[in-house]
């Protein structure tokens, strides 16, 4: 949209919010007076002034939102700018507090437009067919941030001279209505476009955002009075901030400053004094008789928990079971690109020097194995930091139909992000584009075959380098307690309506009524996200009785709670009573061989150390789309043949009894990992080894 256009609708809308803060102002001029007579704790000699105020203003903006998915590692919003437009009404009691120091407050209505530019962590490569030339493409991702919120604040006022006026305080607002748009710009060079034309263009993929529900922040205005008549025309300068993020989940930090201008009338309440009462006026027997005492009205609560004995505890405990699942996923060493490409694929999670201080192999935890093989690059990195006598040889490869030089330059580009994103020796980094790689190449009478040999191949003499990803991950199981609730109350006039309700920090996790009927009411035990420690905030209980008369009595009572935490460790997947299922995944074998994969070896010693007596094992093969579908059944029959024949031999060795190893034919298998990509089919060529058996005491 054009900026004229821009400015155009936004002084439309500014206009349309304008009128509608004028109307409310008519209302609140007209019914002031009444309102406010009817604070008793306003001295009468407070002035009080009202009226409508607008304003606009601009802010820096800084952030950490991400370009694409739920993570930065594909790159972040981090710098921005905005420019806001408010409408509203304010009152104010300068002279509330003594002759300099009075109070304010108010609503308003915000419409708030943000812009954020970042370009890609990589640039892109192409390969320029007219001059036969690798051509760096710029591009820049961009966000348009747009978000109304209603709000309301309040202000301490100080007059440090006699029209000057300094206001510090806080608003909180609600956001009803947002919009954010993504798009991928081409900046250059000159004469690239997008396959449409376009040089700008929605971006495909990028992070779905939501607008917090709530807004707060710090608020400083300077202001300087001109009175006209009994009205006051202020115009001020506006310094604000926000103390939480606009969106759900990712931080956004802005500060801004503005001005505008104020428009209140005096609406203090004009109070007449009654005439007094002449000297014989009201006769004595007129006069009215004393109130009777009202009717007794009292009321107790008592909670507490009880054990398997109905027996009372000093203390409400919840029972809390703490896992810890580690995962085994295989890492394949090989980077997999595009035809005739050399730059990195989107679907692979390149980060910056400053965010590779933050990476950390545990936060793959839960992900996919596809998923984790886009962070190989960045795994072999952070090894290669933790142990500096590494050293690893890169393969580049090609299918038939690409240039050889290709091979080559995807290897450098391999070579140069490890040394770029994590400070890794040159000198520890051989590129060998025409050595034989470690993988056997694929037959390219298919394209699934060729683009399994365009790859880079990372070989290395250090086995826990190309180990498999161990990640660990925690997770809470709570019990809640058993509780008994005693209310008791005494009303004299009857009761009409009872309530009980049951807090925690402030949230209603139960709730009782005389209008249930007898219906019983569950208690709602969300109460630790994760992470319990052993002492929480209490509970607490409110009982509200009325009587038949109208009055309300309360009664409040609290308890301490705590957590009592048993921890498991393990890779359990599944458990049953007594029963577990441990699952493993041997990934990553040759196009046609059933030899256990290299990448494997530690997996097979997990599955020893594992296995226990009376443990029933079921080993399944499985092969990926390429070639005769017969033959792939065969080799994956054989696959799951060789694990399960070692699988007992390494229970024999350790002396495990009873360990009854089945395997199963395998089959040509597209569900677990997609065979659309090559590192899908790869992960499919492969073994499941399943273990049921008793939980180790």
């Amino acid at each position: 949209m054009p900026i004229a256009q821009r400015w155009n609708r936004f002084g439309v809308c500014a206009g349309a919010y304008l009128r509608r803060a004028l109307c409310c102002w008519v209302v609140l001029s007209l019914s002031a007076p009444s309102i406010f007579s009817q604070i008793p704790s306003i001295p009468s000699s407070t002035r009080i002034f009202a009226g409508p105020n607008v304003s606009a203003a601009s802010g820096t903006e800084t952030a950490d939102i991400p370009v694409f998915g739920s993570s930065t590692a594909c790159g972040s919003y981090t710098n921005g700018t905005s420019l806001n437009a408010t409408v509203g009404g304010f009152a104010m009691l300068p002279e509330l507090l003594s002759s300099a120091f009075g109070v304010g407050g108010g609503f308003s209505i915000t419409r708030t437009s943000a812009s954020f530019a970042t370009p890609p962590l990589e640039p892109t490569l192409i390969l320029d067919r007219r001059s036969d030339q690798v051509v760096r493409i710029d591009e820049e991702f961009r966000l348009k941030a747009s978000y109304m919120t209603i709000g309301l604040e309040a202000m301490t006022l100080w007059h440090p001279f006699k029209r000057l006026q300094v206001g510090v305080g806080a608003s909180v607002g609600l956001n009803v209505a947002s919009s954010f748009q993504h798009t991928n710009q081409i900046l250059g060079p000159k004469g690239y476009r997008f396959a449409d034309g376009s040089s700008e263009q929605p971006l495909q993929g990028a992070s779905s955002l939501q607008v917090a529900m709530l807004s707060i922040g710090p608020k400083l205005n300077l202001g300087y009075e001109f009175t006209v008549g009994n009205a006051v025309i202020m115009p001020h300068i506006t310094f604000s901030s926000n103390a939480v993020s606009p969106l759900k989940d990712w931080a956004w930090q802005h500060y801004t400053i503005g001005g505008g201008i104020s428009y209140y009338i005096d609406v203090t309440p004009r109070h007449v004094a009654p005439s007094p009462l002449g000297p014989g006026s009201v006769a004595v027997d007129e006069l009215p008789k004393p109130p009777a005492a009202p009717p007794t009205l009292r009321a107790n609560i008592d909670l507490f928990s009880v054990d398997d004995h109905d027996q009372r505890l000093p203390e409400v405990v919840i029972s809390s079971k703490e896992t810890t699942t580690r995962h085994f996923v295989p890492l394949l060493p090989a980077v997999f690109f595009e035809r005739s490409a050399t730059a990195f694929p989107d679907r692979y999670r390149t980060v910056t020097q400053a965010m590779a201080k933050r990476f950390k192999v545990n936060d793959l935890a839960g992900n996919n194995p596809v998923m984790v093989q886009h962070q190989v690059m960045n795994v072999i990195g952070l090894r290669m930091q933790q142990d500096t006598t590494v050293q690893i040889t890169l393969v580049g490869q090609i299918s038939r139909e690409e240039a050889p030089e290709i091979a080559r330059v995807r290897a450098l580009e391999v070579r140069a992000y490890l040394i770029r994103a994590w400070g890794i020796d040159s000198s520890r980094i051989t590129v060998a584009p025409n050595r034989k790689g470690l993988l056997q190449r694929s037959n390219e009478s298919t394209e699934d075959g060729r683009a399994d040999n365009r790859r880079v191949e990372i070989l290395s003499d250090s086995p826990a380098l190309l180990s498999p990803v161990i990640t660990e991950k925690k997770e809470f199981t709570l019990v809640p307690p058993t509780l008994k609730i005693n209310p008791t109350f005494d009303a004299e006039a009857g009761v009409k309506q009872w309530e009980l309700s049951i807090l925690h920090q402030g949230v209603e996790i139960g709730k009782f009524s005389s209008d249930e009927q007898g219906e019983e009411s569950e208690l709602m035990w969300d109460i630790i996200r994760e992470n319990p420690e052993a002492a929480v905030p209490p509970l607490f209980a409110q009982l509200r009785v009325e009587d038949s008369t109208g009055r309300v009595v309360r009664a409040v009572t609290s308890v301490p709670l705590s957590v009592a935490t048993r921890t498991l460790a393990g890779n359990v997947v599944a458990q049953a009573g007594d029963e577990e299922v441990v699952s493993f995944i041997l990934a990553g074998y040759d196009v046609r061989s059933a030899e256990i994969a290299r990448g494997n070896r530690m997996l097979m010693e997990e599955i020893g150390k594992t296995l226990r007596n009376g443990a029933r094992v079921t080993v399944t093969g499985y092969a990926d789309r390429l070639g005769d579908q017969q033959k792939n059944r065969e080799l994956a029959t054989e696959r799951a043949n060789r694990v399960a024949e070692a699988i007992r031999q390494m229970a024999d060795e350790q002396g495990t009894r009873e360990v009854a190893v089945h395997f199963v034919g395998g089959s040509i298998e597209t569900d677990r990992f997609t065979n659309d990509l090559p590192e899908g089919r790869t992960l499919t060529r492969g073994v499941t080894v399943m273990i049921e058996q008793k939980i180790a005491q």
